[in-house]
């Protein structure tokens, strides 16, 4: 059981997690990220993307570990990992707003219409923009009266008996 606690309590720092949210080939947090399903590791789609692409080097291997991913496409194997990049949403929260502001950028100076996917998002991030409206005092409860309640025994007796049982439940909890 000591054991248990004792990881409970364990503190995990940033830098031991960002290993697994960061690409390796840009060295940025994850953006979109693609699972080779082989290996496992994974890339910004992006980054991969520009990998995959360049004729130069052989680009059917990891760039990581050189295992092979596929001869023929290795453009059907790649895996879009939603869950991996929620969790890196989630612990840098600014990545996701920088993100949307950057695609947006990258459109307005094209002048280019927005993805579908792009519209969601901006709905998303409106939508979160409003629930974070603070709350008004009624909302609070802390500007509501206080009442405190206190009730006091009549008899001897039953002061006796009151404390008896919280003597016992003392007792109780102390031998589990």
């Amino acid at each position: 059981m000591a054991d248990a606690s004792r990881m409970r309590e364990k503190k995990i720092h940033y830098k031991d997690i960002n290993v697994f949210i960061t690409c390796s080939l840009c060295n940025g947090y994850l953006i979109d990220a693609a699972t080779i399903p082989e290996c496992l590791h994974t890339f910004c789609k992006t980054c991969i993307a520009a990998y995959l692409d360049n004729d130069e080097e052989d680009n059917t291997r990891c760039p990581k570990c050189d295992s092979i991913i596929d001869h023929v496409n290795p453009w059907r194997v790649l895996v879009f990992d939603r869950t991996l990049q929620s969790i890196a949403y989630k612990l840098v929260p600014h990545l996701y707003k920088e993100e949307i502001e950057r695609q947006i950028a990258y459109y307005k100076e094209r002048d280019l219409p927005y993805p579908p996917s792009l519209v969601e998002k901006l709905q998303e991030k409106r939508d979160e923009e409003e629930q974070q409206i603070i709350p008004s005092n009624s909302d609070l409860h802390i500007y509501d009266d206080q009442v405190a309640i206190c009730i006091d025994t009549k008899t001897k007796e039953l002061q006796v008996i009151i404390s008896n049982v919280y003597i016992a439940n003392q007792i109780f909890f102390l031998t589990l």
